[in-house]
């Protein structure tokens, strides 16, 4: 029963992190009342992701919506701070973890309000090369995806279209292909310290690989924008009321 409700889970998830952001919102609760340690649970989660974003970015690349040669930098960057915040989430306490994740929930949430112009709008011009301050901003959003995930794609999705000029359309798959390379690089890093459930992980995985299949899909039309956007207000505002009660 524990792994049909974890193939549940990692659909909604799939489906969550393909079109917004926030599947962990769903599996990392989740596998924490299926009766695994939080620790085991930061770290199973990211299972999950890495099948859910292959078959995402599949999709991508195969629509043409993948611009491969912006993608490559941003995700390097990305994933180099995704190393380092996942050796630090392994040493830090959960208390300060909590506090990490409100703070952040809370800043993200006023940023997609503050940006929403940009968000729902076609950009102007083209995308912004990658400066010494954006590779710092990248550094610190892959740091935040290695640490913890949770929110991470907002971050992701806020750094593309405010900083780098992307429209919504063409930032999901980057963001897609940058939760794949910072998942497999953190769940490598946790796999060696012998903090994954990799039974409660594949069955994440194959949820989340249906479940992206199907964002995948719909992602990739014009109108999607509206309601991608609309999507990730309504789950940042659910964590913030959820951090509440």
């Amino acid at each position: 029963m524990i792994f049909l409700w974890a193939f549940l889970g990692g659909i909604l998830s799939g489906i969550l992190n393909t079109l917004a952001s926030s599947g962990s919102a769903v599996t990392l609760p989740l596998l924490v009342f299926l009766g695994v340690h939080d620790t085991l649970a930061n770290a199973t989660n990211r299972l999950g992701i890495i099948f859910g974003t292959v078959t995402s970015v599949w999709v991508f690349h195969r629509k043409g919506l993948l611009n491969w040669r912006l993608a490559g930098p941003i995700a390097f960057l990305i994933t180099l701070g995704a190393g380092l915040g996942a050796v630090v989430a392994s040493r830090i306490s959960d208390h300060s973890t909590h506090q990490a994740i409100t703070a952040a929930i809370v800043v993200a949430f006023l940023l997609i309000l503050l940006g929403s112009k940009r968000f729902l709008r076609e950009t102007q011009g083209e995308p912004r090369p990658v400066s010494p301050l954006r590779a710092l901003l990248l550094l610190a959003v892959g740091f935040w995806t290695g640490f913890i995930v949770l929110d991470s794609a907002t971050y992701m999705l806020l750094s593309f279209v405010l900083a780098f000029n992307i429209n919504l359309t063409h930032a999901n798959p980057i963001k897609a292909l940058c939760l794949l390379t910072c998942c497999s690089i953190s769940t490598l890093i946790f796999a060696a310290h012998g903090q994954v459930r990799w039974d409660l992980g594949l069955a994440l995985g194959f949820g989340n690989v249906l479940g992206s299949w199907g964002a995948a899909h719909f992602a990739s039309r014009p109108e999607s924008r509206i309601w991608v956007f609309r999507l990730l207000v309504l789950v940042v505002a659910g964590e913030i009321v959820a951090l509440l009660l």
